[in-house]
This record gives C-alpha cells, sequence and structure tokens, in this order.
C-alpha cells in the first residue's frame, strides 16, 4: 500500500448507481444498438458514466468540444457536462453510469435532465479530488 497507485485504488471504489424506482430504463449500466442518424438528446447527468463502443462511429460533444468515438474505444463522461451523443454508423455501445465513492442511494436523487430544463447543481455527485481529469 505504499505505492501511489495503490493508495489512489484505496481511496475510491468505484460502484454502480442505482436507477429510481419508475426510471424508464431498465438499468444504469446495459447496452444498446443504434441506427446510423440516431441521436441521444442534450443531457447532463449527475453522477459518471463509462460507456464502451464496440461497433460503428459515434461522436459525442461535450459543452464545447467534441470526440470521435469508433469501435473498441471508450469514454468517461463527467457529471455536470452537457452533452450530446451521435451514431453515425450503426453501432453498439455498453454503458454503465457510477459514483467514484460509495453514496447511499437517495429515491429523490435525479438521474439525468435533458436541455432546455434547468439540472439540480446540488445533487451532482462529482469525482474526489485524487481523481485525475
Amino acid at each position: 500500500m505504499n505505492s501511489p497507485t495503490a493508495r489512489w485504488l484505496h481511496q475510491i471504489s468505484p460502484c454502480a448507481s442505482i436507477q429510481p424506482a419508475g426510471f424508464a430504463a431498465r438499468s444504469l449500466c446495459d447496452a444498446t444498438i443504434t441506427p446510423a442518424d440516431w441521436i441521444e438528446p442534450k443531457r447532463v447527468i449527475y453522477d459518471h458514466e463509462l460507456v464502451l463502443f464496440q461497433q460503428g462511429q459515434y461522436r459525442i460533444q461535450l459543452d464545447d468540444q467534441f470526440y470521435d468515438c469508433p469501435e473498441n474505444t471508450f469514454i468517461i463522461i463527467p457529471p455536470n457536462r452537457w452533452h450530446i451523443t451521435t451514431c453515425t454508423q450503426k453501432g453498439k455501445r455498453h454503458y454503465a453510469h457510477f459514483n467514484w465513492q460509495h453514496e447511499t442511494h437517495k429515491a429523490d436523487s435525479p438521474v439525468m435532465t435533458f436541455f432546455p430544463a434547468r439540472p439540480k447543481r446540488s445533487c451532482f455527485r462529482l469525482a474526489p479530488q485524487i481523481i485525475p481529469s
């Protein structure tokens, strides 16, 4: 436990977020097959989201930056960042919403907010300072 990496891993414990009762999706950890020209609406999330791109070609706009996400790549979308996902070539992606540290699930805690609604800033679950940006 003396190396910086070992100390860092000891301080975090990524754990999947639990969707609230009545949430439209089956889970916050799943996979989707998307057709070409599919667009996920502009939204902000309250936890972190790991997205693995298995097939196809995706493009993510994260605030004012664009990221090409071809097959066999991944991205972590942090909370409090507006983003849009576009599939430009039929694809398959896997996703998992998570928190860097364990948090007790709160029934009234939001999962995401879609534009143009305003997010509840006090509910964002940010990464601890020890997580690199």
